[in-house]
């Protein structure tokens, strides 16, 4: 009974971490119009760190937290998921928007639970399904189809650079699932504490990239409110609560489940991405985003 009760709240947790970071795609596109790419993740991550180390403070005092338990080996395993989760695919998600939209974007880098389900046999031993591997084939299909087999003319950059924070959010996913589950889990890999690591080596990083390209970018002006309300909406939804959910999930069910509802990830972003950008895909790339999809289910349910 408890083993099952772990597992819905691992899938609804996968399912709200999915819509909610569906809606970052768009809402990164909108703070771009304002902020660069380096300068919108600084400070979607800086904002998540100060709202989670808030959130954790809590926790300490109240006694609900314990860290007696963590060393060298639990600081190394954190430092390495919040460079993943953070900086790495920060940047490659933005500058996968700017070069090639939002939405074609959010199927290739979203498409990271075709590649958590390939990694999960290798990193945690879990079987490895056929449907995962013809997930990982349509999936690779659908991003071809969404260059419109014209290399000259797609925003090829972009989607070889959504493809690589696809790879560090797979990464992530089966990383947390190793070091983060079982009956002992590492004591620095709670959500809240995943969720803040991320945040704050995302600003970490980031910061002096910015202050040494283009420092007046970090403050524009006149950012306008709809970037200045994209870049909170980024640090409270898909910064906070995305990364506790998906922390959770991982933490309760296998790689290859929480896939299945990580798929609405790209789902989100395809919906609301023409409503809010005006972004359509072509027919071909239509297809490409079904053949994604169906990847994501495949490599998720079989």
């Amino acid at each position: 009974m408890i083993r099952r009760m772990a597992r819905r709240e691992g899938e609804l947790a996968a399912a709200g971490a999915a819509v909610i970071f569906g809606t970052a795609w768009v809402a990164t596109g909108i703070a771009l119009r304002s902020y660069t790419p380096v300068a919108a993740a600084f400070w979607r991550g800086a904002m998540a760190a100060l709202l989670m180390a808030a959130i954790v403070g809590v926790q300490l005092a109240r006694g609900r937290a314990d860290l007696r338990g963590a060393g060298r080996r639990s600081i190394g395993r954190i430092a390495i998921l919040g460079l993943l989760g953070g900086p790495i695919f920060a940047l490659a998600m933005n500058y996968a928007i700017a070069d090639a939209g939002a939405t074609i974007a959010a199927f290739v880098a979203g498409a990271y639970p075709v590649i958590a389900a390939t990694l999960a046999p290798v990193v945690l031993r879990e079987p490895l399904s056929r449907g995962a591997a013809a997930g990982f084939v349509l999936a690779l299909a659908g991003a071809i189809l969404l260059t419109e087999l014209d290399l000259a003319r797609a925003p090829v950059g972009g989607i070889a650079v959504g493809a690589v924070g696809a790879v560090a959010v797979a990464c992530y996913l089966v990383l947390l699932r190793r070091w983060g589950g079982g009956p002992q889990p590492d004591p620095l890999l709670t959500p809240e504490l995943s969720a803040t690591a991320v945040g704050v080596l995302t600003a970490a990083v980031l910061l002096p990239i910015e202050l040494l390209a283009e420092p007046a970018a970090l403050m524009p002006a006149s950012p306008g409110l709809a970037p200045l309300l994209a870049v909170v909406w980024l640090a409270i939804g898909p910064g906070c609560l995305s990364q506790i959910l998906l922390a959770m999930s991982a933490r309760r069910i296998p790689a290859r489940r929480s896939a299945a509802f990580l798929l609405l990830n790209p789902v989100t972003a395809a919906i609301a991405a023409p409503i809010l950008l005006g972004e359509f895909l072509s027919p071909i790339q239509g297809l490409g985003a079904v053949l994604v999809t169906l990847g994501i289910g495949l490599a998720a349910t079989r």
